[in-house]
């Protein structure tokens, strides 16, 4: 079943990482119980806390990367019935409560994970 998913979330938190010039976010989606959180180098992602963003979920790379200040391939790392957590080439994608966020879908191995502001 083909993934393609927009979910609009306010950042909510921003932390610092032990990572140089790293950063933690955590968003709170419009709708569920649960954060997407997840980890970027501030060259490739930078956002203060009470921004909003539109974060997608694809299957697929997106033909129009242009309109994303952010886009990378996530491979899947663990996933149990209220988290899921992807590799982004290193950095952290991590959907706590994940049924209350996705909804019963598996996103699948692979997937997209790319940010608009």
């Amino acid at each position: 079943m083909p993934v393609d998913l927009e979910i609009p979330c306010k950042v909510s938190k921003v932390e610092k990482s032990e990572l140089p010039r790293t950063r933690i976010y955590k968003c709170k989606p419009g709708k569920g119980s649960g954060y997407i959180v997840f980890d970027l180098h501030e060259d490739l992602f930078f956002a203060g806390a009470g921004r909003s963003l539109s974060i997608s979920l694809k299957d697929r790379k997106p033909s129009n990367l242009d309109d994303y200040q952010f886009c990378g391939k996530a491979l899947k790392v663990q996933k149990t019935d209220d988290k899921a957590i992807y590799s982004i080439g290193g950095y952290i994608l991590k959907i706590e409560d994940y049924k209350s966020i996705i909804g019963e879908e598996d996103l699948g191995d692979e997937i997209y994970f790319c940010i608009k502001t």
